[in-house]
């Protein structure tokens, strides 16, 4: 599969171990529904492209067309806010980060999404008692 991309111009495509049974899945269901294959190595292709990037120390975002959003020169300063008070204050939640912070709740999620992208930050603990760390 790696060479078909190669000869057709993409990168390399890594699929995990975790995500070698979709994968199986979806390349038995190719033969009726192409699109559902290409989709999942179109994201496994910009999940390696991210992983490789992330390996050499940089970082990148992309939506999910595959297309660049932000990466670290481009993050702006309500984001950049928001990564040092999670970096003094870890575990807290994106309710008690817009305190914090003085933002809406909807914009800290969308901080915290831009930054998780980046791979800044990580949530960690369950979904109703976790929060968010700095990387």
């Amino acid at each position: 599969m790696n060479l078909a991309l190669l000869r057709a111009g993409w990168s390399l495509a890594i699929i995990p171990p975790i995500c070698r049974h979709e994968y199986i899945a979806t390349l038995d269901k190719a033969g009726r529904t192409p699109a559902l294959f290409v989709r999942f190595i179109r994201d496994r292709v910009c999940e390696t492209q991210k992983e490789l990037l992330r390996l050499m120390g940089q970082s990148i975002a992309l939506d999910d067309e595959g297309v660049k959003r932000a990466n670290d020169e481009g993050v702006n300063e309500g984001v950049n806010a928001l990564l040092d008070v999670i970096a003094i204050y870890p575990g807290k939640r994106a309710n008690e980060l817009a305190t914090l912070i003085g933002k809406s709740v909807q914009t800290v999620e969308r901080y915290v999404r831009t930054l998780k992208d980046c791979g800044k930050i990580e949530f960690r603990g369950a979904p109703k008692n976790g929060g968010y760390f700095a990387i």
